[in-house]
C-alpha cells in the first residue's frame, strides 16, 4: 500500500491491520506490539484507526456512518 509518503504511524497502522487480519500467520495485539515496539493498547488503538481509514475508502461517506 503506499502509505509511506504518511508517515511511520501509517506504516505501522498498515501493517498492524496485515498481521492482525490478513497474512496466513496472524498475530495477536501482543506479538505486534512486541514486532513494533510499542505498548499493546497502542497496537489495538492502530488497529482501530486502520479499519476506520479503509471503511472510509471502501465505504465513502457512507463508511463514516457505520462509526456513529
Amino acid at each position: 500500500m503506499d502509505c509511506k509518503h504518511l508517515g511511520t504511524e501509517a506504516v505501522r497502522r498498515y501493517e498492524t491491520l496485515l498481521h492482525f487480519y490478513i497474512n496466513d500467520e496472524r498475530k495477536t495485539y501482543a506479538e505486534i506490539s512486541k514486532l513494533h515496539n510499542v505498548h499493546e493498547r497502542t497496537a489495538q488503538r492502530d488497529l482501530k484507526e486502520a479499519i476506520h481509514a479503509m471503511s472510509v475508502l471502501f465505504f465513502g461517506t457512507d463508511g463514516l456512518r457505520l462509526q456513529l
